[in-house]
C-alpha cells in the first residue's frame, strides 16, 4: 500500500507508517517515486488527484473519494477546464449526485451513493488529541471549534488571489473574550490553509491550529473535531461532514451576498438547508456562541432533518466499503485484503 502525502517526514506520516507497518510506502506528493508508484498501482483511491487524466488506465480501478460534497460549485461547474476522472467517485446522498458528476466531469452512473471514510473518524472518540496538542482540557467546560473558509481565488485558478474569512472587529472579539470567560470556553480557530500569512489572532480563550501546529502533533482536524462540543463555520463543507456527531452548528456567514456574487452555491438557497439559520451580525454570533457554550442545543430536529437529507444514515464500514467498491476483496480470516476484483463484484450505484 502506498500513500503519497504532501510531506512523507512528519508526524502524520510516522502515524500513518506505524499504522500500515511493513506492507505500508510513504512517498511524497509530486515525487518520482510518487509517479512510478502510480503508474504501477492496480487501485487508487484519492481525495485530491495526483494527476490530471485525459483517460482512464484499462489497467486501473480508480475510486475518487474527493474531499467534501460541494456546498458550494466545483470543478467545471466553477471554471476548471479539467475533468477529475474516475471509475468511482462518492456522493454522500442522491441530492449530490449531479453536482458531483457534472462538476467533476463523470457520467451520473458512476457515483456511487456512500458517505467518505473520512467520518469514520468523527465516529469513534479521541481523547487522547487534547495530549499530543497540547491542550489542557481540565481548564474548559466547552470546545468549541470555529473554522471559516477563505474568500477569492487563487491567481492560478483565474482569481485575483485569497482573501482572509471576515472574523469579528475589535469591539466584537473583546465581547468573545468575555463569553469565552465566562462560560469557560475554549473556542479553537481552524483557517483554511490558503490563509496561512493571516496575522495571527491574539484571544484570551482563543487557540489558533496551523497546519504546522496539527503535523507537529501528529494529528488531524477530524480527531479534534471528534472532541469537541460544537462547530462554527460559514460555507465549508465541514458542516455537512459534522452532522454525523450530532452537536450544535453555527452558520455565521455576514458577507453571504458578496460571497455569492462571486460563486455560486450548489446548495441554494443556503438558508433551506442550512443546520441552523444563518447569523449576519456580531450580536446574533456572540449570543449563539453563548448559548453553544453554556451547553444549550437549541436547533437538534432541524440539525438531524438537514442530516437525513444531505448525509443520511449510513456511517459504518465505510474505508471497507471503499476498498470493495475498488475491488479489494476483505478475507475472512482477518488477514490483510486479496486484491482483484471478479465479475459481478460491480457495485450498485445505489
Amino acid at each position: 500500500m502506498v500513500v503519497l502525502l504532501t510531506d512523507p517526514d512528519n508526524a502524520v506520516a510516522a502515524r500513518v507508517r506505524d499504522s500500515l507497518g511493513e506492507r505500508g510506502v510513504v512517498c511524497r506528493r509530486g515525487s518520482l517515486a510518487a509517479a512510478r508508484h502510480y503508474v504501477r498501482s492496480r487501485y487508487v483511491i484519492f481525495t485530491h488527484p495526483a494527476v490530471v487524466s485525459r483517460r482512464l488506465s484499462q489497467r486501473q480501478v480508480v475510486v475518487n473519494i474527493w474531499h467534501g460534497m460541494p456546498i458550494k460549485a466545483v470543478g467545471l461547474l466553477d471554471g476548471s477546464p479539467d475533468r477529475v476522472l474516475a471509475h468511482w467517485t462518492l456522493a454522500s446522498t442522491e441530492i449530490f449526485r449531479q453536482p458531483i458528476a457534472q462538476g467533476l466531469g463523470v457520467p451520473p452512473t458512476s457515483v456511487v451513493l456512500m458517505n467518505s471514510p473520512r467520518l469514520e473518524q468523527l465516529t469513534r472518540r479521541n481523547p487522547h488529541v487534547w495530549e499530543r496538542l497540547p491542550i489542557d482540557r481540565s481548564s474548559w467546560d466547552r470546545v468549541v471549534v470555529w473554522m471559516p473558509t477563505y474568500r477569492g481565488r487563487e491567481v492560478g485558478e483565474g482569481g485575483t488571489g485569497v482573501e482572509p474569512a471576515p472574523l469579528l472587529s475589535a469591539q466584537g472579539m473583546a465581547r468573545l473574550e468575555d463569553v469565552l470567560a465566562r462560560r469557560r470556553c475554549l473556542l479553537i480557530l481552524r483557517r483554511h490553509p490558503y490563509e496561512a500569512q493571516t496575522q495571527p489572532i491574539s484571544v484570551t480563550g482563543i487557540v489558533e491550529l496551523t497546519d504546522a501546529h496539527l503535523e507537529a502533533a501528529g494529528t488531524g482536524i477530524y480527531e479534534v473535531l471528534a472532541e469537541s462540543d460544537g462547530l462554527v463555520t460559514d460555507v465549508s463543507s465541514i458542516w455537512l461532514d459534522y452532522l454525523v456527531v450530532d452537536r450544535p452548528v453555527i452558520i455565521f456567514f455576514p458577507d453571504l451576498e458578496s460571497y455569492i456574487a462571486d460563486r455560486r452555491l450548489s446548495l441554494d438557497p443556503y438558508e433551506r438547508w442550512t443546520p441552523g439559520p444563518i447569523l449576519r451580525t456580531e450580536d446574533e454570533f456572540l449570543e449563539a456562541l453563548d448559548i453553544v457554550a453554556a451547553g444549550t442545543d437549541i436547533h437538534g430536529s432541524t440539525r438531524e432533518a438537514v442530516r437525513r437529507a444531505l448525509m443520511g444514515d449510513d456511517f459504518t464500514d465505510l474505508a471497507g466499503r471503499v476498498l470493495a467498491l475498488a475491488g479489494v476483496r476483505r478475507r475472512s480470516d482477518g488477514r490483510r485484503p486479496e486484491s482483484g476484483a471478479t465479475e459481478g463484484d460491480e457495485p450498485s450505484t445505489r
